[in-house]
């Protein structure tokens, strides 16, 4: 899929500037120039999306509720992760690990309980974009 929109975007160059991008052009540059986010990073926010939305009741799937392992830590921590991961053995219980996952990699600056979903995505493309760009 990636390969798709790189070409995509190639497509939008040329027929912007008429002249087709050179091999190898930053892939990045290209995403910014276009405002378009990177497909990794659109999946990512919306797995957060959705599980925030089943957290929330906003979603109604009581099986998929009962498969998300709340963390409950043992003593008071600010750094404890929300989510227990174990390991996925079905491909449901996998797309349950990688929302929770994505949401652990900033539970410690968000609150699923609290912030709105806006918060959630934003913190995370800040986080993600400042990996990017190191």
């Amino acid at each position: 899929m990636e390969g798709i929109q790189r070409r995509f975007l190639k497509y939008l160059t040329f027929k912007k500037d008429e002249i087709y991008p050179r091999r190898g052009c930053d892939h990045l540059a290209m995403l910014v120039r276009f405002e378009m986010q990177p497909l990794e990073l659109r999946r990512i926010n919306n797995s957060l999306k959705f599980l925030f939305k089943l957290v929330r009741n906003q979603t109604d799937s009581p099986a998929l509720l009962s498969k998300v392992d709340f963390h409950v830590p043992v003593r008071i921590s600010r750094r404890d992760p929300t989510f227990y991961l174990s390991a996925p053995k079905s491909k449901v219980k996998w797309s349950i690990h990688f929302m929770c996952a994505n949401f652990n990699l900033i539970s410690d600056c968000c609150d699923l309980h609290h912030d709105s979903i806006r918060d959630l995505q934003s913190k995370f493309s800040e986080n993600h974009f400042s990996e990017l760009n190191a």
